[in-house]
């Protein structure tokens, strides 16, 4: 996801959270990652407003900024989770201030199982399994 930060165009990877792929270079794209692209492209239009929260380190191997993305008083990582289109993932101290708040959002949406939360045994703690015996 890219952000315009000082002037300057960023790529940000969202912390504690992980998607379904849809761009990966050698894999297909998952169930549920068109969904949770579609749904960051609805909510975070062209121009809009957002307040980002650079974590420690600044940036991953990629040069990605780490960040989570407020939208008022709630993150766009938490919504992501919250609309089933994510998991919790790559948690790592000092990055993990929200993880209680994050917990609960998943909790939620893998009990009402929506989303990737949907489809059962998809979800897993190394990502998510794409085999066609799972859908």
């Amino acid at each position: 996801m890219k952000v315009k930060l000082d002037g300057k165009t960023e790529t940000i990877r969202l912390l504690l959270i992980d998607t379904p792929e849809t761009h990966h270079p050698t894999k297909p794209v998952q169930p549920f990652g068109i969904e949770a692209e579609n749904f960051a492209r609805s909510t975070l239009t062209p121009g809009l407003k957002v307040r980002v929260e650079i974590g420690k380190p600044e940036r991953d191997i990629y040069n990605r900024l780490l960040a989570y993305i407020w939208l008022g008083s709630i993150t766009f990582n938490e919504m992501q989770l919250e609309k089933g289109f994510a998991r919790i993932a790559y948690v790592f101290p000092p990055n993990d201030k929200y993880l209680d708040e994050f917990k609960a959002s998943e909790a939620k949406a893998k009990s009402l199982g929506v989303g990737i939360w949907s489809i059962d045994n998809y979800v897993h703690n190394n990502g998510f399994y794409t085999s066609n015996k799972a859908l």
